[in-house]
């Protein structure tokens, strides 16, 4: 209600503060009173008086032959009187009087000789153009008396401007040069430019009244259009725009041509003479053009958008009897969207053209999607969301580009489209218009009292800045005068209310339908705000409607007549037609503020059009997840990346959850880690989606990619340092650790910086009590010592934090009840002992405290182990200790060797010999224990067979004795004799092979257990002991024992080097010859079925291998067959015996290499029982061999001549070999390219048109037709991958120059796992084949194929012809 209408007594308090809360931003103004305030707004005639007899009197001194400089006055006055409407009232004398000298003006200043003198040619310009710009003011009123309208005079006048245009302006503002620049700042140039400004903007009033033939307007277009695009005429720019709408509006039929021109010109926008040539940083050269405050697009955006818009008109479609004729309406809309699908296509297929001009197209399509998406909700632009849609559509095709850099672009659009109709869809969730709903806040004197009180749509609130707000009557909330669209010199209403009060107050009184969906129905936006959308929808059209009328503006007819065509060719709606013929708004609705009507037009948009377009962008987007090239997989999750920053919360939509989790497993390491980085983004945004990805994440910790790897670990970090609580924080830290030996030195790397900052950074109790649950959890030691070795030599700062965290374990040990407390701490305590034993010293005196048993249970064991090892590694640092303490640091240690379990006697024997080595250097607690062993077991010798009751004692005594020989030095075995006469060697073996010869099974292989701890110390022992190594390896028919045996060969191969250096060479010959008569055991255990076999002979291998004993070409063809292993270990094992065995002898790899591929192909199918090579080590070889030419062509050669069709299985292994290496030379291609089309009979090009036709139609070839081409598919796709992963065009001739490997590269294994999945191969021979080859030439024949590449033909096609293109481009 306005103040005129309501006394002020009667204002409410709100009202009241309103008032006086922006008085202090008014200047003060004289009060009307009621009754004079209404005669005020009486219309009364005005009174020109005054301003006629001005335009008398100035046009009176006009002097013909003098120059006169008052046009601007005359100019003015004449504005003046046409917004009175009393241009009429002039006598025509005066006018008539104007009109006469200005004909005599213009032609004698008219003759201008152009000759680049450009200051003196618009200084005789402005001459013209000033009493031209103010004529054409005075005929371009609407009643005007058309005797002042002569046509010779407008023609005189246009042609002027056309040669200042064409032969001034463009010239200097088309790539304007510094001098040039200099001239266009000149303030003659500029006036000159000022003048024109007004000469074209009155021509643009007089076009649309069609003053003018068809033949001048097209030229004069033509100009505007090169003006347009003359960068240093921004001055003209908008006139120039307005001027080419109002040609496009008024002559429909030059609509085309004006676009085509537009679109021609398009490449000067990206032009920059600066730039170096070939540079690809292009952009789009071209002024800003302010829509709305904040809101700014290219110029070329509006220039574009205004003309196609402009095409529309109200008045077209109206009959002389006022009504509407709905067919023009319908006919007009669809010829606007013609043309708009016309500059759409013109500009996306130059876009899509991968040529260089085409990177300027694209340049300036990426502009105009961006500015599209900023005018897409404002209602003066109804055509830029339909133009948008069109756009889509465009990209849509280009996905299916050959070119990936099209394939990319188009993804790259249609991410950025995507995310921002999401961005908004998120913020209509968050605040939608729900006019049934309205929120009151608590009522406030002032806005800084309540912080979601002063929150304006704008989401700010009060600040001291921006502090002119204004409290809504209804609701209480306050909002910022520019937010509602409120001036302040303007205002004059008592009450206010926001917008959604006021749809609130309207719409109470709105009849209202129920909506009904069907179950299968989606929607952008949620039901609840579909619904409302639907309910009201007629109103919002009426709201946005009464925004444009009520705006005005030069776009207000064309927006207003799209609108209401757009809507009314869905449904024919009388309010609508009514709304059509209306000039003015409706009084019974309310205006919105802009902010309220693009609020509303944003949801009723995406309620309705845009959201099906972002339903069917993201869509698209999921759907190239699937897709066969993984560069296009890996820019579509990104582009879905980009979704989800958007809108956080789809990640929990069940579509994109599954397709991310899918991704995860892609086969691309570009898709795995793109799809990482996109959980990583969001993992923390809410706790649901660590439930949902988590899990998912964590086993990208083990992917075979690095970059994924590293990735998922910087993820970790992230989500540990914004919530060091995390319940899943011990989880992550015992996944991370174990990526401490990875064979990336950047993950280890990460998995440092990652414990650095958790760990050692924190407090000492937060890094014990992480470090217990860690050890409690992971159950393994070892990477937590490599990670701490790690963390020390980057930093020996660290050690602090260790020994401050040690001294809290050994507190906690000695305060704690629990036993399993204990073991943890001392566990801990082992754990730092191996890293910095150094940092020990002080806590042995507390732990040896420890050595004493007491329960005799396995955890106590563990818990003693742990103590033992402790004082083992922490020896050499105890020199300091007391002799007392040392003393009974190795009585307790040898009590532990007597009473305790085998694990804990282990360790106590290597800690007692490191203690007495390094500290007490008393030898006879060493030997006196080796005697009691001894003589234990000679005594127990002969009557152990009958009588087992010692038999626990008589183990003990086997592993004492070993571990003792093991662990000390062996200078003290010299002249220490067990038996007089005989040697200590002898003696030993002696008591070990009669414990070893016996009947009983664990008493053999226990004895032959300890014994080979003596093969470490004595080398020659392992000669001796040969005989019962064969019968062991005779007897070992399980995985455990084959696993045993190997694992004693490990242990002597990993000590034994430096005890046969100390030996004579007879005793290393012999040690070498008795190792080579077991190579056949240990070989025969690479292809054991069990995986835990194979590592244990892979590494047995790999020691030989090091130390050089046995010519590795005795096992290369083993070695072959494990690079293919699915273990990791065997493959890394089997690649370094390669690797090495290449530097020494080059040939090594292709010894026997025939027979080496039989047993690898055999190993794969009957072991592994699968041909998947894809983890196997072939490829890395190859990239290892290729540099030598001849190994390589070698290699090469030996697989290509093991290629046979009728042996398919193997050739579908070989092909899948070949394909997985990497060629960096045209030659290597070719030599297998040319070798495959001497193979292969019937042609490659007619066989993948067959496997075209049996993938999409299975009925159209029998299976009996089809064999030889499975038979030989394996040959076919290898060589189309080729060609197509390196882009060989001819490989007649062999050239040693460098390929390029392209994204095509894995569709061969894509393609082959079809051709597998679908046919099992099957062997065709000798008559059987003949007589295929007959029936596959009939069928051939009758499928019209033919043979070779298709070429272009100057004959019709035929229908067979027309259908194999059709197949060939599925």
């Amino acid at each position: 209600m306005s103040g005129i209408e309501k006394d002020t007594e009667s204002l409410t308090e709100i009202a009241k503060r309103n008032q006086n809360f922006l008085r202090k931003y008014q200047s003060a103004a004289p009060t009307l009173t009621k009754s004079r305030s209404k005669s005020a707004l009486m219309k009364v005639t005005p009174d020109i008086s005054i301003d006629s007899t001005s335009l008398q009197f100035i046009i009176s001194n006009i002097d013909i032959d003098e120059p006169f400089n008052q046009y601007d006055k005359i100019d003015d006055l004449i504005t003046k009187l046409k917004h009175k409407e009393a241009l009429n009232k002039i006598p025509f004398t005066v006018l008539d009087e104007f009109v006469k000298k200005v004909r005599k003006i213009i032609p004698k200043y008219s003759i201008i000789e152009y000759t680049k003198n450009y200051k003196s040619e618009a200084k005789a310009l402005i001459k013209i153009l000033e009493p031209s710009k103010t004529y054409l003011n005075l005929i371009s009123t609407k009643i005007v008396d058309q005797r002042l309208i002569v046509d010779e005079l407008l023609e005189k006048i246009l042609k002027t401007t056309q040669s200042a245009l064409d032969k001034l302006i463009i010239p200097l503002a088309h790539y304007p040069n510094k001098e040039n620049f200099k001239i266009l700042e000149s303030k003659k140039i500029k006036r000159c430019m000022a003048s024109l400004c007004g000469v074209i903007e009155y021509f643009s009033t007089l076009i649309s009244k069609k003053c003018f033939q068809e033949y001048l307007v097209i030229s004069l277009a033509e100009l505007l259009i090169k003006t347009l695009f003359a960068e240093g005429a921004e001055i003209l720019h908008l006139t120039c725009s307005y001027a080419l709408a109002s040609i496009v509006h008024s002559y429909n039929k030059m609509t085309v041509q004006v676009i085509n021109e537009i679109i021609n010109n398009l490449l000067v926008l990206t032009n920059d003479p600066n730039l170096a040539i070939g540079t690809k940083s292009k952009k789009v050269h071209c002024r800003e053009y302010t829509v709305a405050e904040g809101v700014e697009i290219k110029f070329s955006t509006f220039m574009v958008i205004s003309v196609l818009q402009n095409f529309s008109s109200l008045s077209e479609a109206l009959r002389l009897d006022g009504k509407v004729n709905l067919k023009l309406v319908n006919k007009q809309i669809q010829e606007t969207l013609g043309l708009s699908q016309h500059f759409v296509n013109e500009v996306c297929e130059r876009a899509f053209k991968v040529k260089s001009e085409s990177q300027e197209y694209r340049t300036f399509l990426d502009c105009f999607i961006l500015d599209l998406l900023k005018l897409i909700f404002r209602p003066e632009f109804p055509l830029a969301f339909q133009v948008l849609n069109l756009v889509i559509i465009k990209i849509f095709g280009a996905l299916k580009a050959f070119s990936a850099i099209i394939r990319h672009y188009a993804i790259d659009e249609m991410s950025l489209i995507a995310s921002s109709l999401k961005q908004t869809i998120h913020e209509i969730k968050k605040l939608p218009i729900v006019p049934q709903n309205i929120t009151k806040v608590s009522m406030t004197n002032h806005p800084s009292d309540n912080l979601m009180a002063s929150l304006c749509i704008c989401k700010e609130g009060w600040s001291d800045e921006k502090c002119d707000m204004i409290q809504c009557e209804e609701c209480w909330k306050w909002f910022h005068l520019d937010c509602v669209g409120l001036n302040l010199e303007k205002y004059s209403d008592n009450t206010w209310f926001c917008d959604d009060c006021r749809l609130f107050q309207y719409l109470q009184h709105i009849s209202i339908q129920e909506v009904n969906f069907n179950e299968d129905e989606i929607f952008a936006l949620p039901l609840e705000i579909i619904s409302v959308s639907i309910q009201f929808q007629r109103v919002y059209q009426e709201l946005i409607i009464n925004y444009l009328i009520s705006n005005g503006g030069r776009m207000e007819e064309s927006s207003r007549s799209l609108w209401l065509a757009h809507w009314l060719s869905e449904k024919e709606d009388q309010n609508l037609v009514h709304l059509w013929q209306t000039p003015s708004k409706s009084p019974n609705l309310p205006r919105l503020s802009e902010k309220g009507t693009i609020k509303l037009l944003r949801q009723y948009l995406l309620a309705f059009d845009l959201g099906l377009t972002y339903l069917h962008t993201q869509h698209r987007i999921i759907s190239l997840l699937t897709a066969a090239q993984p560069l296009t997989r890996a820019k579509a999750i990104k582009s879905l990346s980009a979704i989800v920053s958007a809108d956080p919360e789809c990640l929990l939509e069940d579509i994109i959850e599954a397709a991310v989790t899918e991704r995860l497993n892609d086969t691309s390491i570009a898709v795995r880690e793109a799809t990482v980085e996109l959980i990583g983004k969001f993992i923390t945004y809410k706790s649901e989606f660590s439930d949902s990805y988590f899990i998912a994440l964590m086993e990208r910790l083990t992917d075979k990619g690095p970059s994924v790897r590293r990735r998922v670990i910087r993820i970790l970090k992230d989500i540990i340092s914004n919530d060091p609580e995390n319940e899943r924080r011990i989880g992550i830290y015992c996944e991370v650790i174990k990526r401490i030996n990875d064979d990336s030195e950047g993950i280890r790397d990460a998995v440092v910086c990652l414990f650095e900052e958790v760990w050692f950074s924190a407090k000492t109790e937060k890094f014990f009590v992480s470090f217990l649950q860690t050890i409690k959890v992971l159950k393994i030691k070892e990477p937590i010592i490599m990670l701490f070795k790690a963390i020390l030599e980057k930093d020996q700062k660290y050690k602090g934090a260790l020994e401050r965290i040690t001294q809290t374990a050994t507190e906690q040990l000695i305060a704690s009840n629990l036993l399993g407390n204990s073991i943890l701490c001392a566990k801990l305590i082992e754990i730092v002992s191996m890293t910095a034993p150094e940092l020990l010293v002080d806590q042995i005196t507390t732990l040896h405290q420890f050595l004493t048993a007491s329960q005799s249970t396995p955890e106590e064991s563990e818990l003693l182990t742990s103590i033992c090892i402790v004082i083992g590694q922490s020896s050499e640092h105890l020199n300091s200790l007391n002799v007392a303490k040392i003393k009974r640091i190795e009585n307790q240690l040898i009590t532990l060797v007597y009473t305790q379990s085998s694990s804990v006697v282990t360790q106590a024997i290597n800690a007692l010999c490191k203690i007495v080595r390094l500290c007490s250097r008393n030898h006879s607690i060493i030997t006196s224990l080796i005697t009691k062993c001894f003589t234990l077991l000679k005594g127990q010798a002969k009557i152990i067979s009958n009588d087992k009751n010692n038999l626990s004692s008589v183990f003990r005594a086997l592993l004492a004795l070993g571990l003792c020989i093991k662990y000390y030095e062996s200078s003290i075995y010299n002249e220490f004799s067990l038996e007089e006469g005989v040697d200590f060697k002898t003696s030993i073996f002696d008591v070990y092979q009669k414990f070893s010869l016996m009947e009983d099974e664990s008493i053999r292989e226990r004895a032959l257990d300890s014994l080979s701890l003596t093969w470490v110390r004595f080398p020659e022992l392992i000669i001796k002991s040969d005989s019962l190594i064969k019968k062991a390896w005779q007897v070992a028919n399980t995985a455990n024992k084959k696993i045993k045996l190997l694992q004693m060969f490990y242990e002597f191969m990993r000590h034994c080097n430096e005890a046969i250096k100390e030996g004579s060479d007879e005793d290393k010959g012999n040690v070498v010859s008795v190792i080579f008569g077991y190579l056949d055991n240990i070989l025969e255990c690479t292809k054991n079925e069990k995986p835990d076999v194979r590592e244990s002979a892979a590494e047995v291998l790999k020691l030989i291998f090091i130390q050089g004993t046995i010519n590795a070409s005795k096992f290369v063809s083993v070695l072959f067959s494990m690079l293919g292993d699915e273990s990791l270990i065997v493959r890394e094992a089997a690649y370094f015996c390669v690797e090495k065995g290449f530097i020494k002898s080059p040939d090594l790899i292709t010894i026997n290499m025939q027979s080496s591929l039989k047993e690898a192909f055999e190993f794969q199918s009957k072991i592994l029982k699968q041909r998947d090579l894809k983890e196997s080590y072939y490829s890395k070889v190859y990239g290892l061999i290729k540099g030598k030419k001849s190994v390589r062509n070698k290699m090469l050669n030996t697989i290509l001549h093991s290629l046979e069709p009728n042996d398919p299985d193997f050739t579908e292994y070989l092909c899948e070999m070949i394909s997985l290496f990497v060629y960096s030379t045209m030659e290597e291609i070719c030599l297998i390219l040319q070798y495959i089309n001497g193979k292969i009979q019937a042609s490659a090009f007619r066989l993948l048109r067959i496997i075209k036709v049996r993938k999409n139609n299975k009925e159209t070839l029998k299976r009996d037709y089809i064999i030889e081409c499975v038979l030989q598919i394996q040959l076919i796709i290898l060589k189309n991958h080729l060609i197509l992963a390196y882009q060989i065009k001819s490989f007649d001739e062999i050239q040693d120059k460098p390929v390029q490997k392209n994204e095509e590269a894995t569709l061969f294994q894509e393609e082959y796992e079809e051709f597998k999945c679908y046919n099992k191969i099957q062997e065709i021979k000798d008559d059987d084949l003949i007589k295929f080859k007959y029936k596959f030439k009939q069928c051939l024949k009758s499928q019209n194929l033919e043979d070779g590449p298709m070429k272009k033909r100057t004959r019709k096609q035929t229908e067979g012809e027309v259908t194999t293109k059709q197949i060939i481009s599925i």
